[in-house]
């Protein structure tokens, strides 16, 4: 379980592992395209997948580059009619607050160790504010297991309490010194 506090319980993100049966009616259809193009291999590789399979899930979806020195890079960052966050085109390093920052990525650190699909019960607690979600992580990388892209997929249980959370004005955004799109 990845538990983070920020300013005596002011704030928690809790991540707890699901099984994969468990996974909510969306996730459960993610995971079924993601195993069909492994196509008898431990993940599909990214330029053998096709991301036009996943359409159903929209706005729900986040492609995650992997990137040297254990960074991680949103490509895309699916915000769905939620706030928008500005973590598109953007390295995880942009991710406010800094413990939600930590949070999100450690989840992303201890997926690349398992290698393997993951589901996760979220639960964020802002004061005044909850939100629950699931959370699908998927694989894609090169023959021998290495990850080079994450794509993970959320539904939430309320779609109202999720937006009401997100739209905290800690989680805007601090300028990146980045260029929004660069690949470096």
């Amino acid at each position: 379980m990845n538990e983070i506090s920020r300013h005596k319980a002011e704030c928690q993100f809790i991540s707890r592992p699901a099984e994969l049966e468990n996974a909510r009616p969306l996730l459960a259809r993610a995971l079924a395209v993601w195993r069909a193009q492994c196509g008898g291999s431990s993940m599909p590789r990214p330029e053998q997948a096709c991301f036009d399979d996943y359409t159903f899930a929209i706005g729900r979806l986040h492609l995650i580059e992997v990137r040297e020195g254990g960074r991680f890079y949103y490509r895309v960052f699916g915000s769905r009619n939620h706030h928008l966050l500005g973590y598109h085109r953007h390295e995880t390093s942009v991710i406010q607050p800094p413990s939600f920052r930590a949070f999100v990525e450690r989840d992303l650190t201890d997926f690349l160790a398992a290698g393997a699909p993951v589901l996760q019960k979220i639960d964020i607690a802002i004061p005044a504010r909850r939100c629950s979600y699931q959370r699908l992580m998927l694989p894609f990388g090169l023959p021998g297991g290495t990850v080079n892209l994450i794509l993970a997929c959320v539904d939430e249980e309320n779609e109202a309490d999720m937006y009401e959370v997100f739209r905290d004005p800690m989680f805007a955004v601090v300028p990146a010194t980045e260029t929004a799109g660069t690949n470096a």
